[in-house]
């Protein structure tokens, strides 16, 4: 019982960091969407959502909601086995959903090697923290979050790219 009530502690945490990161991706776009006409052709980003269906949407949700995920753990201090199983479960989804079999065992080793990444990074915050701030461990441990940052961010827009290259008012630029 008391293992059930850390794992809820740990994604209620997530939940409410997940509501304030859409929130703050929502009024950010509202205030800057508002200076774009949509019927002029200067706003290409509102065609990647037009003719979605609801496979690609929920697609596109669950890798936003892996990939803010993923940042969350970056910020926190604590990185532990449910956030490799969470990390794994939203690939496999993605992944089951897009009959992308092959693609299983690719999103698996990428979770391990995230959540590798995310140990580590932990590894060497504790470090700094409490026992010695060294300048070389620093450098190690920004390009470890440089890192994680951009692999994750990679195969986040890769996998976007992929749900919608299927898309027609997409597919129109890919053809030139």
């Amino acid at each position: 019982m008391d293992s059930v009530s850390y794992i809820t502690n740990i994604l209620f945490n997530f939940i409410l960091s997940f509501l304030l990161a859409i929130l703050i991706l929502f009024l950010t776009s509202k205030i800057f969407l508002k200076r774009f006409d949509i019927n002029k052709g200067k706003l290409s980003i509102y065609g990647i959502f037009l003719g979605l269906n609801e496979k690609e949407i929920f697609s596109i949700s669950i890798l936003t909601v892996r990939y803010i995920f993923m940042y969350w753990c970056l910020i926190t201090t604590n990185v532990e086995i449910i956030h490799l199983t969470l990390l794994i479960l939203a690939g496999l989804i993605y992944s089951i959903i897009n009959k992308r079999f092959f693609h299983i065992v690719f999103d698996i080793l990428s979770s391990f090697l995230l959540y590798l990444a995310l140990l580590s990074k932990n590894i060497f915050f504790k470090y700094l923290t409490t026992i010695l701030f060294d300048w070389k461990v620093l450098a190690i441990f920004v390009l470890l979050v440089i890192f994680i940052i951009l692999y994750s961010s990679y195969f986040f827009l890769k996998d976007i790219e992929y749900i919608i290259k299927k898309n027609k008012f997409v597919r129109k630029k890919y053809e030139k």
